[in-house]
């Protein structure tokens, strides 16, 4: 169980501009803060590359035909830095190999040329090979044939660069399940491409009700002109004048949400990320009807009534995978009714919070010894830029007299 704790000298991501800050302008400042404290530094990143260059190296050698591809939240820059960087291997089309069979050749050569300090076969509904990298210290998840995964980076780029606060939102989301224990999929949890789902779905969401039911909606500043030729485009036919006015307000909604919602230069930055995630805790733990409602990012966002059977109930999360309809992405997440109450408690810490110190987002993400660590790092990457910056400048002060 979570517990909020309060006994630290100092919150990690604070600063003097921040703590002279109310309300909700102060979490706003605290999300983008936070988010450069976890956020990995180009050093790490470069060990993952390292990472997973040894294992291109190592397949390629063995298998010519074989491909090694990242998947997940390392490709789309979502990652937390000490995360596993997810790996799936795709035997070339004349391979006769079973995926069990896969997965022993994986392990016994990731051992024999002594690559990994750990590694494990998991088996699972999806099977996973575990292993530690000695060289990096990094840790992979390894699949066999799992191609929906890599897949979908482009598309997660592309909205994060038209939407680019929900980076923001994710990173504090991923490190919000990540000290409950509810961000691993293979037991139970929410995977980095879920809650991007979720997320996703919510903004969407959100500022479609902001923007179209908002009585002060210029509506008037878009062009009559390019209405009148975008709706003859998107419709056709006779109509009545009732199912006229119903088929125009449909466009209405359609058109403005393709716009803003799609357009690369969709001013996003300008919403409050502490109201977003005050929202984001209110519309998934109080308000989202679970047992009838499901969502779907696809061609964008929609929700649509669950299936009343059986076996449908089992599962208390509904989430279409965009590429896959058939499949649901949210059945995996049989944890979903602890991140729901998670959700709910955080939207109540949020709201009402404790006069207890300077912060409004330690009430749900606790400072640990990770987030401590990597402050101190922060401030000794700062005194070695200084450093660096001084002696170029006495260099460049020598330089000049000698001359």
């Amino acid at each position: 169980m979570f517990i909020a704790q309060n006994n630290y000298s100092e919150v990690p991501w604070m600063t003097d501009d921040i703590k002279n800050s109310d309300g909700v302008i102060k979490l706003s400042k605290e999300i983008i803060e936070f988010t450069k404290l976890v956020e990995p530094t180009k050093e790490e990143n470069l060990l993952r590359e390292k990472t997973l260059s040894i294992l291109k190296g190592i397949f390629k050698a063995e298998f010519p035909g074989w491909k090694v591809k990242a998947f997940g939240s390392y490709p789309v820059n979502l990652h937390l830095p000490d995360s596993d960087i997810d790996i799936v291997i795709i035997p070339d089309s004349h391979s006769t190999y079973s995926e069990d069979q896969v997965f022993n050749k994986i392990d016994l050569i990731l051992k024999r040329k002594k690559l990994v300090k750990y590694c494990q076969i998991i088996k699972a509904k999806v099977p996973i090979l575990k292993a530690i990298i000695n060289e990096t210290s990094i840790n992979v998840d390894i699949t066999v044939n799992r191609t929906n995964g890599y897949k979908t980076k482009d598309d997660v780029m592309r909205v994060l660069h038209r939407v680019p606060s929900m980076r923001k939102l994710i990173y504090v989301l991923k490190y919000f399940l990540r000290q409950r224990q509810l961000n691993d999929a293979y037991s139970g949890g929410v995977s980095s491409f879920l809650l991007f789902n979720l997320v996703y779905a919510f903004f969407c969401y959100y500022i479609k009700s902001q923007l179209l039911l908002s009585t002060e909606l210029e509506i008037e500043s878009l062009s009559l002109g390019h209405l009148l030729l975008e709706f003859f485009e998107f419709y056709g036919g006779g109509v009545s004048s009732f199912l006229l006015f119903n088929l125009v307000y449909a466009f209405f909604c359609y058109y403005i949400e393709s716009q803003l919602l799609l357009s690369t230069e969709l001013e996003i930055e300008s919403l409050s990320l502490g109201h977003l995630l005050l929202e984001f805790f209110e519309f998934y733990g109080v308000q989202f009807n679970y047992k009838k409602v499901g969502s779907s990012i696809r061609n964008g966002v929609f929700f649509y009534q669950r299936n009343d059977a059986e076996e449908n109930r089992k599962h208390i999360l509904s989430v279409e995978n965009y590429q896959e309809p058939t499949q649901d992405i949210g059945k995996g997440a049989y944890k979903f009714n602890v991140v729901i109450d998670s959700f709910t408690k955080a939207r109540d810490s949020l709201r009402f919070p404790d006069s207890v110190g300077d912060s409004f987002l330690d009430k749900v993400i606790n400072v640990d010894n990770f987030l401590l660590e990597r402050k101190s790092k922060k401030k000794e990457r700062e005194i070695e830029e200084k450093i660096k910056l001084i002696s170029k400048s006495e260099k460049e002060l020598t330089s000049m007299k000698d001359k």
